[in-house]
């Protein structure tokens, strides 16, 4: 979380406290965490991060949820793990149509709540965005995000550079606080 930086000038200081050649931001975001487990390129499992340790099994949900491939191109088990999310559009008319004691107090809730359903609300327009590989068997950023890419996932808004100015950088936060601002993201 950049060390908890709120200020454009945080932030500068931040970035020019490393040295490093490349620097990767990805935009956090605020969803209900989401574990894909694949074998031999089919979607075989969905569950929930539940309390850290053990999760549910949400599988039935898989017909629900966009930009979850239930095809990939691999061979073996692979890890794919990222936050189911509704847009904030989305949540705001979804909410409205709600009943006052159902109504959600944030997207995340209402995208957590779904998913802990037993009945699938293809109505909640819950949407997967990938975040991470486990299993790939490399340790490079790049890999991971074209191998995302490749298969029709749908990435966390991600700039990787190899200068590490602020000006690139902020500019970057910017164009993610901005996506927030429209109503794009959760």
């Amino acid at each position: 979380s950049l060390e908890k930086c709120n200020t454009k000038e945080e932030f500068t200081k931040w970035v020019k406290d490393f040295e490093v050649e490349e620097v990767v931001i990805e935009e956090k975001l605020d969803g209900a965490s989401l574990d894909v487990k694949y074998e031999n390129g089919l979607l075989v499992q969905l569950a929930t991060r539940g309390n850290g340790e053990l999760g549910s099994n949400v599988t039935h949900h898989a017909d629900t949820i966009a930009d979850l491939p239930r095809k990939i191109d691999h061979k073996g088990r692979i890890n794919i793990r990222g936050e189911v999310v509704i847009n904030i559009s989305d949540f705001q008319a979804i909410n409205e149509e709600l009943p006052d004691e159902d109504k959600a107090k944030n997207p995340r809730n209402l995208a957590s709540g779904t998913l802990n359903s037993d009945t699938p609300m293809p109505e909640r327009k819950l949407r997967f965005i990938a975040c991470s590989v486990i299993g790939l068997g490399n340790d490079e950023e790049m890999k991971d995000i074209s191998f995302l890419v490749k298969n029709k996932f749908k990435p966390t808004k991600s700039l990787i550079t190899v200068t590490n100015t602020d000006t690139e950088l902020i500019e970057f936060v910017e164009y993610i606080r901005k996506g927030y601002i429209d109503g794009e993201r959760a």
